[in-house]
């Protein structure tokens, strides 16, 4: 596997791990030298496998003690930006009086 670094003679180097089905791994050829010798360790990395396999969750509730100005709970439940006022009462995903 052919892998790009960021910079070949820094301190820190990064790199973007290919996508992968299962656990792979990579190996990174180190060399090092103070200006008279040279140094080569070899580096495994594990890559595995991306799962962003969650759901979505639904919210069921919200609750606090207090809200501040314009952070009303009516905002969460509704998903708008626009809240509704401290005396209103959602059903259904609306503000009513």
């Amino acid at each position: 596997m052919n892998i790009s670094v960021s910079a070949t003679k820094a301190s820190l180097l990064k790199f973007l791990s290919p996508i992968v089905n299962a656990p792979d791994s990579v190996k990174f050829e180190l060399k090092i030298s103070d200006g008279k010798a040279i140094r080569t360790k070899i580096i495994p990395v594990e890559i595995i496998p991306y799962k962003p396999k969650l759901e979505a969750a639904e919210v069921s509730g919200v609750e606090a003690s207090s809200f501040l100005y314009p952070n009303f709970r009516s905002m969460f439940l509704t998903g708008t930006l626009a809240p509704c006022g401290p005396q209103m009462e959602i059903i259904n995903g609306f503000c009513y009086v």
